[in-house]
């Protein structure tokens, strides 16, 4: 369609400049804003390619009705510099992008995110979901309670972290939020210790042999217990998942090697303030 091809037009436009020529281009429409909206390259283009010293990869990929799904994609190295994938001899393909969205949707995943976990990271994820539901007009009850339960699962993932290099070669963390059957499911997957498996079992077993009344009695005596060097922590972060979604918590564990298996842990979290079917639909 027309904005398509304009905005194909764009894109070429800026991956045809060498980065003096771009820096020219982009102070004459800082001038000029006039010059993008009659057709020349976008400001936010000329950026991305100015910031990071590298051309622009994109696709547009045809979905019927006029409408076509596009992506575009700015790989940097770790000093932030541009890698660009779409070489002369092999065009750059969003067709991999389409397909996770495709999937992602087809499951009903609000939030998917895999990476090394920490403290700001941790934040941006959960900023991120809570935007998420609050635009989605998710009830406030629930987006509550999906919300701690998120907190909880995140500082889960954390306590176990193993450091960067053992993810790297053995499993990445991920966290997710998807609504199924009208309930939120929260799911976190990393690496453990080999060591360490059948002591958080057993915790998990005991937290779903007990029934709301003994939860909140189990999670002051864990708070009570609380030392600096003691693993109540753990035991506390499990608790508040089980009170604060008032289900039973799911959990799997596949062993990589001799040191390590990868836990998934999943929490529902059931939406009994109203229906589901806005979000679904």
């Amino acid at each position: 369609d027309t904005q398509s091809e304009l905005l194909a037009y764009k894109l070429a436009k800026v991956n045809s400049l060498n980065a003096a020529e771009i820096k020219v281009l982009y102070k004459q429409i800082l001038k000029t804003p006039g010059f993008s909206r009659k057709g020349g390259a976008g400001l936010g283009l000329l950026e991305m390619a100015l910031k990071t010293g590298n051309k622009l990869d994109y696709d547009f990929i045809p979905i019927g009705g006029g409408l076509s799904y596009f992506v575009l994609s700015k790989t940097v190295d770790s000093t932030g510099m541009g890698i660009s994938k779409g070489q002369a001899s092999e065009r750059f393909s969003g067709l991999p992008v389409f397909g996770l969205e495709r999937m992602l949707a087809e499951n009903n995943v609000h939030l998917m995110w895999s990476g090394h976990m920490n403290s700001g990271i941790g934040e941006e994820v959960l900023s991120i979901t809570e935007a998420r539901l609050t635009d989605e007009d998710v009830d406030t009850r629930l987006r509550k309670k999906v919300f701690n339960v998120l907190v909880e699962i995140l500082e889960n993932v954390s306590k176990y972290n193993p450091g960067k290099e053992a993810e790297q070669k053995f499993g990445m963390p991920l966290a997710m939020v998807r609504l199924t059957k009208g309930e939120f499911i929260v799911t976190s997957g990393n690496l453990v210790p080999v060591t360490m498996t059948d002591a958080l079992k057993q915790k998990i077993d005991d937290i779903n042999s007990f029934n709301p009344d003994e939860l909140k009695t189990l999670f002051f005596a864990s708070l009570s217990a609380q030392t600096i060097e003691s693993d109540s922590t753990g035991n506390m972060g499990l608790i508040s998942m089980a009170r604060k979604s008032g289900s039973k918590l799911e959990y799997l564990f596949r062993k990589v090697n001799d040191d390590y298996s990868y836990f998934i842990l999943s929490v529902r979290v059931e939406n009994t303030n109203g229906s589901t079917e806005a979000l679904q639909a």
